[in-house]
């Protein structure tokens, strides 16, 4: 089995699916614990700004993302056992979630995006043992993967590219294309059909 987690600002939302054919098992969100911290990037930026607030970000994204993965296992085996499929075994996780969430989740300082030239900490695209992450707070199984989504830039995250491939934006097709995605922070992309060049940008839309 394997998971789609796309984190954001506002809501973390989950889905599993099986890596022999696709079919959706199950899927469900949930509000994003970090809210009480600030309810926007910047705020959070801001808040992870002394080593106190960094490790209450990163231990609140952590947790609930391990509770998540550990419900959608639960979810799964019951439905397993009740087809009498044997036990479900986590193989993957992905991950996508504009820059910040991403950074927090993976343990990344974030204070080189409160200001110019908002360098990121990481552009991601890498793959590790989701243990290494999750193991601390709940989640045990030894030889399940978890992958992060590259990043485009400091306010244009894994979930923006994740969306653009979606789209289709990585294929030569000629065509000009255009994606928006309007949450808490909100992105724009836009592909030239002529020239394959992508352009994008982002603005706070509020929580």
């Amino acid at each position: 089995i394997g998971i789609a987690l796309d984190i954001g600002t506002t809501t973390i939302a989950l889905r599993t699916v099986s890596l022999f054919d696709g079919h959706h098992l199950c899927s469900f969100g949930e509000p994003n614990f970090q809210s009480k911290f600030g309810s926007d990037v910047v705020s959070r930026i801001s808040f992870s700004l002394t080593p106190e607030g960094f490790e209450k970000l990163h231990n609140s994204i952590c947790l609930q993302v391990s509770r998540m993965v550990v419900k959608a296992m639960q979810i799964c085996q019951s439905a397993f056992l009740a087809k009498r499929m044997g036990r479900v075994n986590f193989k993957r996780i992905s991950v996508a979630g504009n820059t910040v969430m991403e950074s927090l989740l993976a343990g990344f300082d974030v204070s080189g995006l409160a200001v110019w030239p908002f360098r990121i900490p990481e552009s991601f695209g890498f793959s590790s043992n989701a243990k290494k992450y999750l193991g601390a707070y709940g989640f045990d199984q030894e030889d399940c993967e978890i992958y992060f989504a590259p990043v485009a830039g400091a306010f244009v995250g894994g979930d923006t590219v994740a969306a653009m491939v979606a789209a289709g934006f990585h294929l030569d097709d000629g065509k000009t294309k255009f994606l928006a995605d309007i949450g808490t922070n909100c992105e724009m992309a836009v592909r030239n059909g002529i020239t394959g060049e992508i352009h994008c940008t982002s603005t706070s839309a509020g929580p």
